[in-house]
């Protein structure tokens, strides 16, 4: 779901579509996963995203991302 969620926005679903035609997205899925890392620990740096998104729920991550408005 995250990764559809970043094409959409216009991030390159991968490394390699990213690093062949930088000039054609707003980043990479790595660039993507900072936002919503900042976005729901309010840091640059945490444990992996995945493993938090299973400690907080699916509701309170949507709800720190405000990911269901997209």
């Amino acid at each position: 779901r995250l990764r559809a969620i970043s094409t959409d926005l216009g991030f390159a679903n991968s490394n390699g579509a990213y690093k062949r035609n930088p000039e054609a997205f707003v980043g990479n899925f790595g660039d993507f996963m900072k936002i919503v890392r900042i976005a729901v620990c309010g840091k640059n740096q945490s444990p992996d995203m995945f493993a938090i998104r299973s400690v907080l729920g699916h509701e309170e991550f949507v709800r720190r991302t405000s990911l269901h408005a997209l």
